[in-house]
C-alpha cells in the first residue's frame, strides 16, 4: 500500500473515532438536559377540599403497622372497618356505600329545596316532579344500600 492510502485510512479511522465521541457526548447532553428539565418542573398536587378529604380518609383507613409486602389489603384498609361502623339495616358497608349515601342525601336535599326565581326550568320541573311523587308527611326516607327505601308511616290523608 502506498503512503497516501495509509494516511487516508488512518485519517478515516481517526475521524470515525472523533465522530463517535461527539455523538456520544451529544446524546449524553440531550439525556442530561431532559432529566434536568423534567426534575425542575414543579410537581402539581390536588389541593381542593375534595382531594384533601379523600387523602385524609385513605390515610385514616391505613394500618401502617402492617408490612405492605406481607398483607397489602390489611396495610391499605386495616383500620377502615374499626373506624366505620356498620349502620343498621346494612348487610355490608364500604367506602362506595358512604359515597352513595352522601350523593343520595345531596340529591334529596337539592330536590327538597324551594325553587329560586332565577332557577332554570329543568331544575324547577325536576323539583315539581319530585314533590308530586313524595308527600313528606306520609313518607320518611331511609338510605338502604344503593337507593332510597321508602317506609310508610301513618299519614293524615
Amino acid at each position: 500500500m502506498s503512503a497516501s492510502i495509509k494516511r487516508k485510512m488512518e485519517l478515516y479511522k481517526l475521524s470515525t473515532k472523533v465522530l463517535t465521541i461527539v455523538c456520544i457526548i451529544l446524546m449524553a447532553s440531550v439525556l442530561i438536559f431532559t432529566i434536568i428539565t423534567t426534575l425542575k418542573q414543579p410537581v402539581e398536587y390536588c389541593e381542593t377540599n375534595e382531594c384533601i378529604r379523600s387523602a385524609a380518609s385513605m390515610k385514616f383507613s391505613m394500618n401502617v403497622k402492617t408490612d405492605p409486602c406481607q398483607d397489602f389489603f390489611k396495610y391499605t384498609c386495616g383500620r377502615w372497618q374499626r373506624e366505620n361502623f356498620l349502620p343498621p339495616n346494612y348487610k355490608k358497608y364500604s367506602k362506595l356505600s358512604q359515597i352513595t349515601e352522601r350523593i343520595n342525601s345531596a340529591a334529596h336535599q337539592f330536590l327538597s329545596d324551594e325553587d329560586a326565581k332565577d332557577e332554570i326550568s329543568p331544575v324547577k320541573q325536576s323539583r315539581m316532579f319530585y314533590r308530586s311523587c313524595v308527600n313528606r308527611s306520609e313518607f320518611i326516607f331511609v338510605m338502604m344500600t344503593d337507593r332510597f327505601q321508602v317506609d310508610y308511616i301513618q299519614g293524615d290523608s
